[in-house]
């Protein structure tokens, strides 16, 4: 799924727009990798977006490995960009890991 180019002057749609297009470039860049490559990959992008909220390197590594293991890469992606969804993303994978 792909969104449409939006029109010009609208400077929000054209940054959502520039990072969506980003993500599925570098996940269509990954889809012939192997599922632990493209886990690597993905992990070296959310480690450091987990680790930014504070969180030790220990838990981070946890968060992220529950994270590639139960979440669609795809969709998870895509979440780093949304803080909403990140943020609820993390929330349930704390409870996971027992954190």
């Amino acid at each position: 799924m792909y969104l449409a180019q939006p029109e010009n002057g609208h400077a929000l749609f054209h940054g959502i727009y520039s990072a969506y297009e980003e993500i599925e470039q570098f996940m269509d860049s990954l889809k012939n990798k192997s599922i632990y490559e493209q886990k690597m990959k993905l992990g070296a992008r959310l480690f450091p977006k987990i680790r930014e909220l504070d969180f030790t390197s220990a838990v981070a590594s946890k968060i992220t490995l529950n994270l590639l293991d139960t979440d669609d890469l795809r969709g998870l992606a895509h979440s780093m960009h949304d803080p909403d969804k990140f943020r609820q993303r993390i929330l349930v994978a704390i409870d996971k890991v027992r954190v």
